[in-house]
């Protein structure tokens, strides 16, 4: 009787304590959970961001390796073209060189000529080559 009286009476306060208890308990797990899911949705959108910088990071290395390809080949274009300028002037000195060379042995040959003295005849004999 004395443990039921005793039961009783107790009985309410305990059994109000422990369910204002677990309900605390309740709250505090619900908000861990809330934090924890804010927490993992910032983390979404971390990595969503990340994967878009790292797409578009992605895309202009290609764009810059093709530029960079282009721009080596265009390179390549000009010393070229400038290497078959190079060629040609310098084939294009050798001959002027041998043009003048070839002037000079003639004007030398005409300098050494003595004057004949029928000038007209000499000058026809410079002129056909003797």
């Amino acid at each position: 009787m004395i443990l039921s009286l005793i039961t009783s009476r107790l009985a309410g306060p305990i059994a109000s304590g422990v369910a204002v208890l677990f309900m605390a308990l309740a709250v505090g797990q619900c908000t861990r959970a809330l934090k924890s899911e804010h927490r993992a949705d910032k983390a979404e959108a971390v990595a969503a961001k990340a994967m878009a910088d790292f797409t578009t990071c992605k895309a202009n290395t290609t764009t810059l390796e093709a530029a960079l390809e282009s721009q080596s080949r265009a390179v390549a274009g000009l010393k070229a073209e400038s290497d078959r300028r190079v060629a040609q002037s310098a084939k294009a000195a050798r001959d002027a060189r041998a043009v003048a060379e070839s002037a000079r042995r003639s004007a030398d040959l005409v300098l050494a000529m003595r004057a004949p003295e029928d000038v007209c005849a000499g000058a026809l004999d410079v002129l056909r080559g003797g």
